[in-house]
């Protein structure tokens, strides 16, 4: 029998990858959103914080997120996206 998703939203500030050791960013980023995918209903949104821009921007594009709006930002002095994104699926 299929579930339905339980999550509408989902807020999160996942590691930077600048200062702790995680690999490679992109590959964390792709099992972050597949992860959110298994969770989201339908058009779910998710709001999140990084560093990475450049990075999360092209993985949220490859596992189907559309960024709808985004605030850059300093955060202690580093820069920093908080983006609004929701699942085009």
């Amino acid at each position: 029998m299929l579930q339905e998703k339980p999550l509408d939203f989902v807020i999160t500030d996942p590691p930077w990858g600048f200062y702790e050791e995680i690999g490679d960013i992109k590959d964390f980023y792709e099992k972050m959103f597949d992860s959110l995918k298994k969770v989201l209903k339908k058009e779910g949104q998710i709001i999140i914080l990084s560093a990475r821009k450049e990075e999360i921007e092209s993985v949220a594009e490859k596992c189907s997120f559309v960024i709808t709006d985004s605030i850059h930002t300093l955060v202690n002095g580093k820069k920093a996206a908080l983006y609004k994104m929701v699942l085009n699926n």
